[in-house]
């Protein structure tokens, strides 16, 4: 046994670990508007990024917790609510911010600018950050020139009678 933890050890030395903090996203500005370094350090935390939540939501986790224990035998469900109630304490304190000041800010002011979009490129490890207008032209453009076609009425009812069928023989 002490031989594989070594061996594990070892391995876990030699190889390189993924850290996504490590990875870099590129950011394409496409419009007009300058990006101060607070907004392009917010930016390329990417999309999946989670900022920490200025107030924990106890109601919502409270409310969820007992809707999950409502089949469980009434002393293991007290346990769970004992527990829950104790991690709540713990973590309802204020949370540290995980990111800067300046950073919150950019944020704030790239979500109330409406003249911008911001998205994830279709390939690549980019966020670009275009003019509305020209998002719009675009969507329009691939709309018209697309392989999409007009249809006079929703076919949502005609493909579920087919299932329907199917699911019948």
């Amino acid at each position: 046994m002490e031989k594989q933890k070594r061996k594990f050890t070892r391995l876990e030395i030699s190889q390189k670990r993924y850290n996504p903090q490590c990875e870099v996203k590129v950011i394409v500005n496409l419009s007009k508007l300058p990006l101060d370094p607070a907004a392009q350090s917010i930016l390329q935390k990417g999309f999946n990024y989670a900022l920490t939540p200025k107030k924990i939501p106890v109601e919502e986790i409270i409310s969820g917790v007992e809707s999950a224990i409502g089949h469980l035998p009434p002393s293991a469900a007290e346990i769970v609510r004992q527990d829950a109630c104790r991690i709540l304490r713990m973590k309802s304190k204020t949370q540290k911010h995980n990111t800067t000041m300046a950073e919150r800010e950019a944020l704030r002011k790239l979500k109330e600018n409406e003249s911008i979009v911001i998205l994830s490129a279709d390939k690549g490890n980019a966020t670009v950050v275009l003019e509305k207008e020209d998002y719009d032209k675009k969507m329009e453009d691939l709309l018209a020139e697309g392989p999409y076609q007009k249809i006079d009425r929703h076919p949502t009812a005609r493909y579920n009678g087919i299932v329907k069928e199917i699911i019948k023989t």
